[in-house]
């Protein structure tokens, strides 16, 4: 039963590529989001992608919660806490499912970070860890598809 929940998790997180988010998904940039960063103390911004991802490289303060355990965590919160998800790159949807989660269990302010950590590196905007890992650099797609560590780490998620 666990091998058929993460092979579902691996589909739902990358069996799809969306070009195009939600139409009614309310996205930030990375500029507004440095400024949202600095002026909003309440603002809490997370990252979505499993812990080893998230420790290589990540937005300073941003706090791991996984896309797999979201939806056990967030009955504990207020629904009106201003947040920001954000995954892997704009190809990685779990910061679309994140959003849909949070959006369909009644949070009232939630944004899309949708460049992901990789934009925000190729930005040259703060970072904390090593970010030593390949799809940050460059694309190291197979068949023009998903990063292939993403692949292999998608079970992380």
């Amino acid at each position: 039963m666990k091998k058929l929940l993460l092979a579902g998790l691996f589909l739902s997180l990358f069996g799809r590529i969306q070009c195009e988010p939600q139409p009614d998904m309310k996205q930030i940039s990375a500029d507004e989001l440095v400024d949202e960063i600095h002026h909003n103390v309440n603002l809490w911004v997370i990252n979505v992608l499993g812990r080893r991802l998230h420790c290589d490289c990540h937005i300073p303060g941003s706090i791991n919660v996984p896309l797999r355990v979201l939806y056990r965590v967030l009955q504990r919160w207020d629904k009106d806490q201003p947040i920001v998800v954000y995954c892997a790159l704009d190809e990685c949807d779990a910061s679309e499912l994140a959003y849909e989660m949070l959006i369909e269990n009644g949070f009232t302010d939630v944004r899309a970070y949708e460049g992901g950590i990789r934009e925000w590196y190729r930005n040259g905007l703060p970072t904390d860890g090593p970010c030593s890992y390949e799809y940050l650099k460059s694309c190291p797609c197979k068949d023009g598809g998903k990063p292939q560590e993403l692949e292999e780490l998608a079970g992380e998620c």
